[in-house]
């Protein structure tokens, strides 16, 4: 027993050494589609300046490359994540020496060369080339048992498809493309009821499909053709009956039964059919969205939110079950809850209007400052400059005009204020605040109170020149003909020119202060008809004496 045990070892070593020098001959060898199309940009490569990096990959690496590439497909489809993974299987195929290795990386790279419409084509065909050449391996000679085995090596390590599987794809490929009547032949072979019933509405040949799910049904009752009975028919009886003869396990009649429900807005069974659906079969992300839907319009906010989390716990790519678990958390008052998910969200889908605009609400209450302004400047770019929100704005004005405040303490002396106020000037919020009013303010110059906000920021960091110039512009922004007859217009450029005596304080630049005068002067004399006796007038008239007065220590203190 013992010499037995001893020759097994060395067997297995032997075929394990065999395994890992490869024995994938040439001639049985899937054959590759080249990809290569001169209208299309050189594509990503895996490359390195480290010594040795380039020689070939062993079997084991090969799966390990794979896995990683899969890794990167899995987390975000996002196209540069597409190209990045792609290196990694044309890697992976260039290097490998056994089947299921080869196999594996041509599978997933004409995955992702499928997605591109230029190579559409070339991937059908290298899926063809898998689909005839899968069992030409059996060619090799079954008495050599190292042979078999190397087919089969790394069976555990990689995400390997079984025939029918690959089979069904190729079938999925080819009815994209319209060769319906093709992917019918194979999915007839392979039994796929649901997608023979797809092909058969796109062949309008209904009553065939029916007739097929009969004759079955007569030889023995399926849950699954039921199901899809009930799908053609639009009874629902059927979808009971393959609850029942299922011992209530069959989840998908339950499904189908919620959905009815749902489009009858029939919303409580809608929920009791899909909590028996996931019941059965927890992990279905998209039972559990409906689940939340349906408790949302019920007003069951903590059932949907409930219902939304085991969704996103499920697919975390799911960008509107994020935005909705963040809206049932608001409606009970979990803001940080909320605003987590809507962060979550975000990282799916960065261009959703409505998802910023919520963030940047629940930023806005929670006093996250950061997020205020990213939300704030993604939103003027994706809105292509069309909407302002002005009361974001004026948020992140609020903000530096805190952090001002807070480095301003009452027992400092006024250089020391001066010194802190400068350290809030070169602060990265600051800067970033600035450049986005700069950004505004150049592509949409007609909004009064985006430049109200603008001057006020600048005064806030003693640019009293810019404050002064910015003011100027709200207020003939805001300036319409007619105002000074009008008391709704008046009132609404009362304010700004009122502002025009702060904003010269600390003007050394005589041109901006004859300026000022002048507009002032210009206002008191066009509103003394109509305005003359009022509060408001009185005060603008104050304000113009101010800036005499301003301009005539300047002059005595400027040598002539």
């Amino acid at each position: 027993n013992e010499n037995e045990n001893n020759n097994n070892s060395q067997n297995n070593r032997e075929v394990n050494n065999s395994l890992e020098s490869g024995n994938y001959s040439l001639e049985s060898r899937i054959s590759e589609v080249s990809f290569f199309d001169e209208n299309i940009l050189p594509e990503a490569e895996l490359r390195s300046e480290i010594p040795g990096y380039d020689i070939k990959l062993s079997g084991l690496e090969v799966c390990v490359v794979i896995s990683l590439g899969l890794n990167k497909l899995r987390s975000q489809l996002d196209e540069l994540v597409q190209e990045e993974a792609r290196a990694f299987f044309e890697r992976t195929q260039r290097d490998s020496n056994h089947f299921l290795t080869h196999l594996t990386s041509l599978l997933f790279h004409l995955s992702i060369r499928f997605r591109n419409s230029k190579l559409m084509e070339k991937a059908i065909m290298q899926m063809e080339a898998i689909s005839d050449q899968f069992n030409e391996v059996d060619s090799v000679d079954e008495s050599n048992n190292s042979s078999s085995d190397s087919r089969f090596s790394f069976f555990y390590q990689l995400p390997c498809d079984p025939y029918w599987n690959i089979r069904c794809q190729y079938a999925k490929m080819v009815r994209k493309i319209g060769l319906v009547k093709t992917a019918l032949d194979i999915y007839v072979q392979f039994e796929q009821w649901e997608e023979i019933l797809d092909c058969f509405i796109l062949l309008g040949r209904l009553s065939q499909v029916e007739e097929m799910i009969l004759e079955r049904l007569e030889i023995k009752k399926e849950p699954k053709l039921l199901t899809i009975l009930g799908d053609i028919r639009h009874d629902e009886q059927f979808y009971h009956q393959a609850w029942e003869i299922s011992n209530q396990r069959y989840s998908k009649a339950k499904q189908r039964l919620g959905k009815h429900a749902f489009q009858r807005n029939e919303l409580e069974v809608a929920i009791s059919h899909f909590e028996d659906c996931v019941r059965v079969n927890l992990l279905q992300p998209e039972i559990w969205f409906q689940i939340g839907c349906a408790a949302t319009q019920l007003g069951n906010h903590q059932k949907a939110a409930e219902a939304y989390t085991e969704c996103c716990l499920q697919d975390s790519t799911n960008g509107q079950a994020w935005n909705n678990l963040a809206a049932a958390l608001l409606e009970i008052g979990k803001l940080k809850e909320a605003h987590n998910a809507f962060k979550q969200a975000l990282k799916t889908d960065r261009e959703h209007i409505k998802i910023w605009e919520n963030f940047l609400v629940v930023s806005a209450k929670l006093h996250e400052e950061s997020d205020v302004l990213v939300a704030t400047e993604t939103l003027f770019k994706l809105e292509k400059n069309r909407n302002i929100d002005v009361e974001a704005l004026g948020m992140l004005v609020a903000i530096v005009e805190n952090k001002i405040k807070n480095k301003n303490d009452e027992n400092k002396s006024s250089e020391e204020n001066k010194v802190q106020s400068q350290a809030v000037q070169n602060n990265w919020f600051t800067n970033r605040v600035l450049s986005l009013f700069e950004q505004i303010t150049t592509t949409t110059a007609g909004n009064p109170t985006v430049w109200d906000l603008y001057a006020k920021i600048e005064k806030l960091l003693d640019h009293h020149e810019k404050a002064l110039e910015f003011q100027i512009r709200s207020c003939r922004t805001i300036e319409e003909p007619g105002w000074e007859s009008d008391q709704t217009k008046f009132n609404l450029l009362y304010p700004a020119y009122l502002k025009l005596g702060d904003y010269s304080i600390g003007i050394t630049n005589k041109k901006s202060l004859f300026s000022v005068r002048t507009m002032l002067q210009s206002f008191v004399t066009r509103s003394t008809e109509y305005f003359g006796a009022t509060e408001e007038f009185s005060k603008i008239s104050s304000v113009l004496e101010q800036v005499k007065e301003i301009e005539r220590a300047l002059k005595q203190s400027t040598p002539q």
